[in-house]
């Protein structure tokens, strides 16, 4: 059912995680994809506005002046400034690299007073609010700022909220094997080794606690030379009885 007026969202920054937030968001019917953005001409961006992208079509815009002339210069037909824009969107996605957000939220969006959502690589101060739709929801409503936990964390916080909803969970101890980098990053993460993550918890249980405050949870992680996917292996002491069936029936309701 469409709202009566839809969500404009201005993407920022098109890489691995921005190129699939703009496709979800095509995909929507309560929600508009008034643009994409970004600084220069990747092959994500390209592909997407390509005649035969998935996003052709969708106007672009310079994150900034230097950004401006770099698009032009690598071919692309660029609207405008997303500064000018700040006052046609509801909200911006920004996808860009940590460090770059921040002064995107100081030079754009708080002078605008847009509301933005932030990737999950962002510094934890940028918003008040960590969020996962499924484990805390209602936390974000009403916020200028969100940030989107983590990827890994994100995929705790859907599991565990579905047994904790179902069952109830005493405690929880996650190991966590992640790959070194995404498939463009060649100059990310180990070569031919392991990286663990020495600090006990790793950063994932403290963030799945900002989105789930009452769970007791200890988390280790290591990198390795891989560029697809991340394993979780998870042990849970659960307070109601839970059989394999029980937790099966409790993801496929989430």
């Amino acid at each position: 059912m469409l709202r009566e007026t839809m969500v404009k969202v201005v993407v920022n920054g098109i890489g691995t995680i921005g190129k699939r937030v703009a496709e979800a968001l095509n995909k929507q019917d309560d929600m508009e994809l008034y643009g994409l953005s970004d600084v220069s001409a990747g092959q994500g961006l390209i592909t997407l506005l390509s005649p035969e992208g998935e996003l052709h079509g969708t106007d672009l815009y310079a994150s900034n002046k230097k950004g401006l002339e770099q698009l032009q210069e690598d071919g692309m037909h660029v609207e405008g400034l997303l500064e000018d824009q700040m006052d046609e969107g509801d909200i911006v996605g920004d996808a860009t690299p940590p460090g770059v957000d921040e002064m995107n939220k100081e030079n754009l969006y708080e002078p605008h007073d847009v509301k933005a959502i932030f990737q999950g690589g962002a510094a934890d101060d940028i918003a008040e609010v960590k969020f996962n739709a499924d484990a805390n929801y209602d936390e974000a409503r009403g916020e200028q700022f969100v940030k989107v936990v983590s990827c890994n964390t994100t995929s705790l916080s859907r599991t565990l909220s579905a047994v904790e909803e179902r069952f109830g969970i005493d405690h929880a101890t996650a190991s966590l094997v992640r790959r070194g980098g995404d498939v463009p990053q060649d100059s990310r993460g180990p070569i031919n080794s392991t990286i663990p993550v020495t600090d006990v918890p790793s950063h994932h249980g403290p963030d799945v606690q900002a989105v789930m405050p009452e769970l007791d949870i200890k988390t280790l992680a290591v990198k390795v030379p891989v560029t697809y996917g991340h394993v979780h292996m998870v042990n849970l002491e659960v307070e109601g009885d839970a059989s394999e069936e029980d937790v099966l029936e409790a993801f496929e309701e989430q």
